[in-house]
C-alpha cells in the first residue's frame, strides 16, 4: 500500500470514528476498527449491493492471502468466510476443510462440524456443476468430508447426528457408485454400532462388518480389512463373546502386521490388552501390548489415543492392587482429556478414579469423583460410564450403610444397563445382589445372580467385573452354605493367573475364611483371614481390611484368647476410624457407625 493511499484510508476512517459510526482499539501493536453497534454494521453492509459484497470479500480474501502468506492455516475460517460470500466456491471449500482439520487438531469437535458442514454444501455443488473434485490437502473426496465430520460428532458425544452423517454418506456413495465411499461408510457405521454408546446394536454392527469384510476383499484392500476385525473384537466383546473377539483381535494384528500398518497395529493391541488380556487376568500379555501401542501413539502423537492407553493401563495396575500406578496414569489420562476437551477421556478416566478411591476406602471422594463420571458420561453420551458408575456408587453407599441411596443407584445401574449398555449389564445386576444380601433380601438376590448368568455365563475377576463372584460367595455365606462357598473361592483362587489380581484377592480370602470359621476349622479360617488382612494392609484395601480383623478377634474371642483378640479389634477400630474420618457428611458418617457389624467391632 502506498503511503498517500495509507493516509487517505486513515483519514477516512478517522473521520468515521468521529461522527459516532466506528470505535478505534488501540490494544494490539495495529489499529482495529469496528462499527459501534451490530445495526450500523448490518446496514452499512446491507447497502452494498450483491456484486459490490462478493467483490469486497473477494478483496479482504485475496489481501489476506497476500499480507499473512504464513498464517493461512490460522487464517483459514475468516478466509473460508470471505471466498464463501465471494462466490469462490473452491477456494472457500478448501479453507473451510483447512479450518475443519485445524478445529480437529485442537479438539474443538464442535467447529469442526460446521466447517465440515460447509465445505460438505460446497462440494456437493462442485461436483453437480462438473463431475469429480479432487481436493487438495488430507481431505481428498465427498466421502472424507462425511468421515471427517462423522468423527468429530462422534468425538463430540452427539452419536444420533453422526448416525445421519453416516446414513447420508452410504446413500451418496451409492448414488455415485463409489465402491471406496461405501466401504469407508459399512466401516463406519459398524464401528458406531459396535462400540458402547446411545446407538449400540451389536446385531446391526456384525451384520455392517461382514459387509464390509466382503467388499475390502473384493477391492484388495487390506488395510480397510484389519480395521474391519478390530471393529469385530469389540462388537463381540460386548455381545459377550470374549472367544470370538480374541479370534478377530488376533487376526487384524496378524494382517496390520503383515502390512505394516503401525496405527492398525497400535489400534488393535491397546484393545486386545483392554477387552481380552486384561478380563483373562493375562496381565503381563496386556502390558506388553500396551507397551508396544503407547509407542506408536507417541510418535504419531496420538492424545486421545494415548489418554485411552494409559487409562486402560491403570485399570490393570488397580487389579494388579498397585493403586499408586493406577492413580498416576488416571491422572496423567485425564490431564490429556482435559488438553483436548474429550469429555468421554474425561469421563473413563474419572470412573476409574472413582473406584481406586473406593477401595482405598476414601469414600467422600470417591463420591465427588463419582458423581462427575457419571454426569460427564450423560453429557458425552458415554453410556457404560453411566452404568458403572452408577454400580459403583451402589456398592459405596451400601459399605456405607446408607441404603436407600445405594438402592436407588443400584437400580439406576441396571436401567441404564437395559436401556444402552447391556454388556455392562451383569456388573450391574452384582452390585444390586450384593446389596440384596446386606438387605437380607436373598431371594432377589439369587434372581439377580441367575439373570446375569443368563446373559453371560463367563464371569472374570478385574475392574468392576468381580460383584457377581462376589455376590455369590456372600449369598452362601448368608445362607451358611460353607462348603459352597469354599468350593467357588478355591475355583477362583486356583486359576493361575489369579495370584497377580492382588487388588481383588482380598475379598475371597476373606470369604474362604469365613466360610472355614462357620464350618468351625477356626485355626485354617484365622490363616486365611490373617492372609486377607496383611495382603489388604499392603495395598491399603480398607473394607475387606476391617472386616478380616473383625472375623479374627472374634474367633480369637471364642477361643478365649481376649488379648490377642483385642489387638485385631484395636486394629479393626483404625481402619473403621479411617473410614469414618473419610466418609464425607456427618450423615454418612451416622450411617456407616450405625451397622451391626461396625458396632460389633467399637463397642465391645
Amino acid at each position: 500500500m502506498t503511503p498517500i493511499i495509507h493516509q487517505t484510508i486513515s483519514e477516512h476512517l478517522q473521520l468515521l470514528v468521529s461522527a459516532g459510526l466506528l470505535q478505534v482499539d488501540h490494544a494490539g501493536p495495529d489499529l482495529d476498527y469496528s462499527f459501534e453497534s451490530g445495526l450500523l454494521y448490518e446496514s452499512a453492509y446491507g447497502s452494498l449491493v450483491r456484486q459490490d459484497r462478493r467483490a469486497l470479500h473477494r478483496a479482504v480474501g485475496e489481501a489476506l492471502e497476500d499480507l499473512f502468506p504464513e498464517r493461512q492455516q490460522e487464517l483459514a475460517p475468516l478466509l473460508a468466510e470471505h471466498f464463501y460470500h465471494a462466490g469462490d466456491d473452491r477456494r472457500a471449500l478448501l479453507y473451510f476443510i483447512m479450518a475443519g482439520n485445524l478445529a480437529i487438531q485442537r479438539y474443538a469437535n464442535a467447529e469442526a462440524v460446521r466447517h465440515f458442514t460447509n465445505g460438505l454444501a460446497l462440494a456437493k455443488r462442485l461436483f453437480r456443476r462438473g463431475g469429480e473434485y479432487e481436493l487438495e490437502g488430507p481431505v481428498r473426496t465427498l466421502g472424507d468430508l462425511y468421515r471427517k465430520r462423522g468423527q468429530a460428532l462422534w468425538w463430540s458425544g452427539r452419536y444420533g447426528q453422526a448416525l445421519e452423517n453416516y446414513r447420508e454418506m452410504e446413500k451418496a456413495a451409492r448414488e455415485r457408485g463409489d465402491l471406496e465411499m461405501e466401504l469407508a461408510c459399512l466401516m463406519d457405521l459398524a464401528n458406531l454400532y459396535s462400540a458402547p454408546n446411545t446407538q449400540f446394536d451389536a446385531t446391526k454392527g456384525e451384520e455392517l462388518a461382514l459387509q464390509a469384510q466382503q467388499l475390502a476383499r473384493k477391492l484388495n484392500n487390506p488395510e480397510a480389512e484389519a480395521k474391519i476385525l478390530w471393529v469385530l473384537l469389540m462388537n463381540n466383546f460386548f455381545s459377550n463373546q470374549p472367544r470370538k473377539a480374541m479370534e478377530y483381535g488376533e487376526q487384524s494384528i496378524e494382517l496390520a502386521r503383515k502390512h505394516h500398518l503401525n496405527e492398525q497395529v497400535a489400534l488393535s493391541l491397546n484393545d486386545m490388552a483392554k477387552y481380552v488380556y486384561t478380563p483373562q487376568m493375562k496381565f503381563d500379555v496386556a502390558l506388553t501390548a500396551l507397551s508396544e501401542a503407547q509407542a506408536i501413539w507417541r510418535q504419531l502423537d496420538s492424545k486421545p489415543r494415548i489418554s485411552d492407553s494409559l487409562l486402560t493401563e491403570a485399570i490393570i495396575h488397580l487389579n494388579l492392587g498397585d493403586f499408586s500406578r493406577a492413580m498416576q496414569l488416571v491422572e496423567e489420562g485425564i490431564q490429556i482429556g482435559q488438553s483436548i476437551g474429550s469429555l468421554w477421556h474425561l469421563a473413563f478416566g474419572w470412573v476409574i478414579q472413582g473406584d481406586i478411591y473406593l477401595e482405598l476406602g476414601e469414600y467422600e471422594l470417591a463420591l465427588k469423583t463419582l458423581d462427575e463420571a457419571y454426569r460427564t458420561s450423560e453429557i458425552s453420551g458415554f453410556t457404560a460410564g453411566q452404568t458403572i458408575a452408577f454400580g459403583l456408587l451402589s456398592v459405596l453407599y451400601g459399605r456405607l450403610g446408607a441404603l436407600p441411596q445405594a438402592m436407588a443407584y443400584g437400580h439406576y445401574a441396571v436401567k441404564t444397563a437395559e436401556n444402552a449398555a447391556t454388556f455392562w449389564l451383569t456388573q450391574a445386576l452384582g452390585s444390586l445382589a450384593l446389596l440384596y444380601v446386606k438387605l437380607g433380601a436373598l431371594e432377589n438376590a439369587q434372581a439377580a445372580i441367575e439373570r446375569a448368568h443368563l446373559y453371560n455365563p463367563e464371569h472374570f475377576l478385574g475392574f468392576y467385573t468381580n460383584y457377581i463372584p462376589m455376590a455369590e460367595c456372600e449369598l452362601l455365606l448368608a445362607r451358611q452354605e460353607y462348603p459352597q462357598v469354599l468350593s467357588t473361592v478355591d475355583e477362583i483362587l486356583a486359576a493361575p493367573e489369579a495370584k497377580n489380581a492382588r487388588g481383588i484377592l482380598p475379598y475371597f480370602l476373606y470369604y474362604r475364611g469365613k466360610a472355614l470359621q462357620g464350618l468351625g476349622r477356626l485355626e485354617e479360617a484365622c490363616i486365611s483371614l490373617d492372609e486377607a488382612c496383611n495382603l489388604a494392609q499392603a495395598i491399603s484395601v480398607r473394607h475387606p481390611q476391617w472386616l478380616a480383623l473383625s472375623s479374627i478377634a472374634d474367633i480369637y474371642t471364642r477361643l478365649g484368647q481376649s488379648e490377642v483378640a483385642e489387638n485385631y479389634r484395636r486394629t479393626a477400630r483404625e481402619v473403621i476410624d479411617f473410614i469414618c474420618s473419610h466418609a464425607g457428611t456427618i450423615e454418612l458418617r451416622s450411617q456407616f457407625l450405625e451397622q451391626q457389624e461396625v458396632k460389633q467391632v467399637l463397642v465391645f
